[in-house]
């Protein structure tokens, strides 16, 4: 089948899924995608303006693929990122993962179980306060920085107006019906999605792909020079291996999600671990050093790491004389969507009759890794 114009810009997934007799289904996942980094940036100036193109191209995590290129183009200029301009670009990181989290639970897993939302309006109006809100944060500081994020999540603490008997703090080491307990005190329909997801299938939406880490230095010092290759973004590797990332991966060892992720679906879990996110990022800004690093491996070359709503975005450039000569970025969708990575795991376990039973679960996978 020939691709639409669309698709062969920006790309498209391919899931190929095939019944082996029984239950059981054989899956190949594969992310057909053309590069846009190269093609966006590479022999233009190295100057604001890429930002703005970035967040104009973009329709998904717009504000994270700015602050990305503007942290790594930043590092490759000058080998280390401004502390000031850090927290202003992790604060926008945040208030649109913040935004996007709102939108999967209150908007999106609701309409997948087929659940009226009341709060659906008031959610479709705090989703654009805070992506805008989000784009204009990058390049505020002092008070202006302050008053608009006071703002913002005030518009997120609307939606979700978690008491202490909801509070499920990621320090603590809750059991599965301690938590189950607590949501119950969730703001409809909230608590519906997150029963029925806590009943679904233990195997649904799981994968053993390991967790991308990037406070490893080993990770780091591997990917620098492999964003370089044509090939890495559509199969990236780290350290040999498919590597999987999303809320859950920064969240992995909160104890909270400990016995969640012995005891039921992947679906539940990363939900669980977007719902401890959006509380923890409603009250207030997070330490900018977990949303935004980088390093510079050499002269004139800055790598940057940005946390989204999906996981990890990193991006690699390299500045000679004032131009962009090389620009490389991997999204979240990049790593759980390559060949043998935790999508295909996770849909590759889907146990099912027919084909509409399969598509009905894998609907839920999908939406619960992108």
């Amino acid at each position: 089948m020939k691709a639409s114009p669309a698709e062969a810009l920006a790309g498209f997934i391919e899931v190929k899924a095939t019944r082996l007799g029984g239950p059981s289904w054989r899956v190949r996942v594969q992310c057909v995608r053309r590069p846009l980094a190269p093609l966006l940036l590479e022999g233009r100036a190295a100057t604001p303006a890429l930002a703005r193109r970035l967040a104009l191209v973009f329709s998904l995590c717009p504000a994270a693929q700015a602050c990305a290129w503007e942290s790594a183009a930043e590092l490759a200029l000058t080998g280390v990122l401004s502390e000031k301009r850090r927290k202003a670009r992790a604060a926008a990181l945040q208030l649109e993962a913040l935004g996007e989290h709102l939108r999967r639970l209150a908007i999106d897993w609701p309409a997948a179980f087929g659940l009226a939302s009341a709060a659906e309006g008031r959610a479709l109006q705090a989703l654009s306060t805070l992506r805008a809100r989000a784009l204009a944060a990058s390049g505020m500081t002092g008070s202006g920085l302050e008053a608009l994020l006071s703002e913002a999540l005030a518009a997120a603490r609307s939606i979700l107006p978690i008491g202490k008997k909801a509070c499920l703090a990621l320090t603590e080491a809750l059991s599965l019906e301690e938590v189950m307990e607590r949501l119950g005190s969730l703001p409809a329909p909230l608590d519906a999605v997150m029963q029925r997801l806590q009943r679904l299938p233990g195997r649904l939406g799981r994968s053993r792909a390991p967790w991308l880490d990037i406070g490893s230095k080993a990770a780091r010092l591997e990917l620098a020079p492999a964003m370089k290759a044509p090939g890495f973004s559509p199969a990236p590797r780290l350290l040999g291996r498919p590597a999987q990332t999303s809320a859950l991966a920064r969240r992995h060892q909160a104890p909270v999600l400990a016995d969640a992720a012995r005891r039921t679906s992947g679906c539940f879990t990363h939900s669980l671990a977007q719902l401890l996110e959006l509380e923890l990022w409603s009250r207030g800004l997070e330490p900018p050093q977990r949303l935004l690093c980088g390093f510079s491996p050499e002269p004139g070359t800055g790598v940057s790491f940005a946390a989204t709503a999906r996981g990890t975005l990193a991006f690699r450039t390299r500045i000679e004389r004032g131009l962009v000569r090389e620009a490389a970025c991997v999204s979240p969708t990049d790593w759980n969507f390559q060949p043998g990575g935790a999508a295909e795991e996770a849909l590759g376990a889907i146990e099912a009759p027919d084909q509409e039973a399969w598509l009905a679960q894998a609907r839920l996978v999908l939406l619960q890794l992108d």
